[in-house]
């Protein structure tokens, strides 16, 4: 009887507490690092949640030089595999590790301390780490068919910052004065003569583009929108009498340091035409490629799209 009593107040024997394999890999593919905390890695935890939260943006910082689509889209992928699964994969093997050797982690501080810097990690990403990432590259989505049929109402482009000169041809995105961030091809460069006859524009004499009809039923009349290229005309256009019309107007001359901006849509877009010219601080970056497309009525995604460089 003694004895029974005896082993009440005695310890009993517990089993070594050991991480699940796959618990540790489930939790690292939704959020990672978090399989690597349950393991008892703090520090791993640490770098892969960190590595985490930049990932995105470096994958596309990555692809975008490559050449054709197939190889972007191969890479975005890739990129988005491997965020998914290395994480997932090291955590299954820290666990199933400690798991092995019967060795439970010791309750520490730093677990509470890592499992902290993970959450302000991911709940400043909005506010620090994606601002940072933009200086290196920016996803805008497309509204509306002033870019068409380059650019298709609700595309994502993927563009970076234009920190060297503007060049002709270029498809920029810009802040207008009304603070939109808008999409359009630079077609004048300072001191170029422009002019636009039957829509078909004409730099510096030149036709550039090849022809451009007019479309039928198209009726675009003059009004005060164009009233500002009064200022800028050249040769022996006479302001007074002066009717420019959405596709005829000029010639005018591009002042220093601006910039002429028209939509591929020449038909259906507000640009210079209307909205004048653009200073140089208002271009914020160029378009480089198609990331992803939908179909504005379905809603479904567009494969055909994706990865196709902006010329």
């Amino acid at each position: 009887m003694s004895d029974a009593v005896t082993s009440l107040f005695q310890p009993q024997a517990t089993q070594p507490w050991r991480p699940r394999p796959v618990l540790a890999a489930l939790l690292s593919a939704i959020v990672p690092g978090t399989g690597q905390l349950y393991a008892g890695r703090p520090v791993r935890a640490l770098v892969f949640s960190a590595v985490a939260v930049a990932w995105p943006a470096l994958v596309l910082l990555v692809v975008t030089p490559l050449g054709s689509a197939a190889s972007r889209l191969a890479g975005v992928t890739m990129g988005m595999l491997l965020f998914v699964f290395c994480p997932a994969i090291d955590a299954w093997h820290v666990a199933h590790s400690r798991a092995a050797a019967s060795s439970a982690p010791h309750s520490s501080r730093s677990y509470v301390l890592v499992a902290y810097v993970v959450m302000v990690l991911f709940g400043l990403r909005p506010y620090v780490v994606v601002p940072l990432l933009t200086r290196a590259v920016q996803v805008y989505k497309v509204d509306g068919v002033s870019m068409s049929l380059t650019l298709q109402n609700d595309d994502r482009v993927i563009a970076t910052p234009l920190s060297g000169p503007v060049r002709r041809r270029m498809v920029v995105v810009w802040r207008t004065d009304g603070g939109a961030v808008v999409t359009h091809r630079v077609v004048g460069m300072p001191g170029d003569r422009l002019e636009m006859r039957n829509f078909m524009l004409l730099v510096n004499g030149l036709d550039v583009e090849g022809s451009a009809l007019r479309p039928a039923g198209v009726v675009r009349g003059a009004g005060e929108e164009f009233a500002w290229q009064r200022e800028y005309l050249t040769g022996d256009v006479s302001p007074d009498r002066y009717q420019p019309s959405y596709g005829d107007w000029g010639p005018i001359r591009v002042p220093p340091e601006r910039y002429f901006v028209l939509g591929d849509n020449r038909y259906g877009s507000l640009d210079s035409r209307q909205r004048g010219f653009v200073r140089r601080e208002q271009i914020v970056a160029r378009v480089r490629w198609v990331f992803a497309a939908f179909d504005p009525k379905t809603h479904g995604p567009r494969f055909d799209r994706m990865g196709h460089d902006v010329p």
